[in-house]
């Protein structure tokens, strides 16, 4: 008994040994053994030690040459502050690329650069999350994007490419915040948050694809500008846009508790039909911060048809804002594309300046005020 005692408190030291000589790395999750960790310049020196690559200029060069090592089938580990580029970052096919935190930033460094792209068209089931993309817009310029997701000419496994992104900021981009191209299909979008993009927040040109919990502060255009077909917008939140907080300009898409709010001009631009938007919040939007925007603003403006829109829209009627007389000048507003087929419904307006709606109202159309 005491040789097997003995025996086991040796084995114990042992491992306790090994385990006191692995490298340290801060992340959120351990890492696996076969993946590739990239330390950016601001790394302590416990990460350095542990990292394959070590960044000492611009960090495109490092993290791109991670991503090819890691072979089609593993993981690219981001530490330490912030990894300037002066290229963009190439997302591989089948390889997870992420942070150790949001406070890793992928920052752009010189004029221009896309901060995250995908290697080539034909990139599938590619992951990216916890970063921070930073377009670096108040330090350099061009119109650079923070992520883009173009498949268009790509062949796939099975139809579909299949991005993943998840969990991620994307600030300050010369261009917009996010774009997805329209044959990337089953795109998958989550826990995404756009900040001061100098385009669109989000420009949604995908197919099929399912977006969760994105969010758009402070663009210089459309908080999100929904372009494509049959896509899925869900807990999303667009606000302090220069334009309308949610352009809807494709056909067959459901956004189901989705607000828009404070937006310079209307809350929900529609104007294409086949659309279905449930749940949804249009708030005190004509809004631009010192006074409120010239001509009608609407919290939904409707110009299409064959529409489900089960909502509401107000006004705070805030004290501050225009001497407490609201700036959204109508809950709904109708144009003469908005004909028979298009269907209003449960939409109650209070607070707006001039009155629950304007315009022709079609036959079918019922707001409740």
């Amino acid at each position: 008994m005491r040789r097997r005692t003995t025996a086991l408190v040796a084995i114990l030291g042992l491992a306790l040994t090994v385990l006191a000589l692995r490298p340290v790395i801060a992340a959120t999750s351990a890492p696996r053994s076969d993946e590739k960790v990239v330390a950016c310049p601001g790394a302590t020196a416990a990460q350095q030690t542990g990292a394959d690559l070590v960044v000492t200029g611009n960090a495109d060069d490092e993290i791109n040459q991670a991503l090819t090592d890691a072979g089609g089938n593993g993981s690219v580990l981001v530490v330490g502050g912030t990894c300037n580029l002066g290229a963009s970052v190439r997302l591989r096919e089948g390889v997870r690329l992420h942070c150790d935190s949001w406070g890793t930033e992928l920052k752009a460094a010189v004029a221009g650069v896309d901060v995250v792209t995908l290697d080539s068209v034909d990139v599938e089931r590619a992951h990216f999350d916890h970063c921070t993309v930073n377009g670096n817009k108040f330090a350099i310029a061009g119109a650079g994007r923070g992520i883009v997701i173009d498949n268009t000419g790509g062949s796939f496994e099975y139809n579909d490419p299949s991005i993943v992104v998840t969990d991620t900021i994307v600030k300050n981009t010369g261009g917009d915040g996010v774009w997805v191209s329209g044959r990337s299909r089953a795109t998958r979008m989550d826990r995404v948050r756009v900040e001061k993009a100098g385009g669109d927040g989000f420009v949604i040109n995908a197919v099929d694809s399912f977006f969760d919990s994105i969010e758009s502060g402070g663009a210089a255009g459309y908080g999100l500008d929904l372009e494509g077909a049959n896509n899925r917008v869900v807990n999303g939140k667009f606000w302090f846009s220069d334009l309308s907080g949610v352009l809807v300009h494709g056909v067959r898409n459901s956004l189901v508790g989705v607000e828009a709010q404070d937006n310079m001009q209307h809350g929900f631009e529609i104007t294409l039909g086949k659309n279905v938007l449930q749940g949804t919040q249009a708030d005190s939007n004509g809004w631009t911060g010192s006074a409120c925007t010239a001509g009608t603003q609407a919290g939904y403006f409707v110009s299409g048809a064959d529409l489900l829109v089960d909502g509401i829209g107000f006004d705070k009627h805030e004290s501050n804002r225009n001497g407490g007389l609201g700036c959204q000048e109508f809950g709904v507003q109708f144009t003469s594309a908005a004909n028979s087929p298009s269907v209003i419904t449960h939409i109650v307006t209070y607070g707006n300046l001039t009155g629950p709606f304007t315009g022709t109202k079609p036959a079918n159309a019922l707001v409740v005020s």
